[in-house]
Order: structure tokens, then sequence, then C-alpha cells
């Protein structure tokens, strides 16, 4: 939890971030399993920029707001 007057705006933030991450990777595991092992390998690695992506964004916000 956040002590500042937009500690529960920041606090919904985090969540959607967890949110989306977690919804994401259904999504991603879903597709997966249903191609063939070479788009499944140019898949995992555009994703996985992406995932790489959403953490560090997180990492900012908590950073700015802690």
């Amino acid at each position: 939890m956040h002590s500042t007057k937009y500690g529960a705006m920041i606090d919904t933030i985090n969540e959607a971030f967890v949110t989306a991450r977690d919804e994401i990777e259904y999504a991603k595991e879903a597709l997966l399993d249903s191609l063939e092992e070479s788009e499944r390998s140019k898949l995992q690695r555009s994703m996985g920029l992406k995932m790489e992506q959403l953490k560090a964004e997180l990492e900012v916000l908590d950073s700015l707001h802690a």
C-alpha cells in the first residue's frame, strides 16, 4: 500500500498490470498450444519482449510512487 493521497489509484493501476500480465500469459499459452513448432518459437520471442516491457513499466510505476 502507498501512503500518498493517490495510494488507492496507484494500487488499482498495479492490480490492473498484474491482471493484464496474467491474462496475456493465459492467452499466449492457449495460442502456443495450437501452433507448429517454428511459429511457436517466433511467438515466444515476440511475446517475451512484450512481457518484459510490461514488467519494466510496472517497476517504473512502483518506483515513482514508493
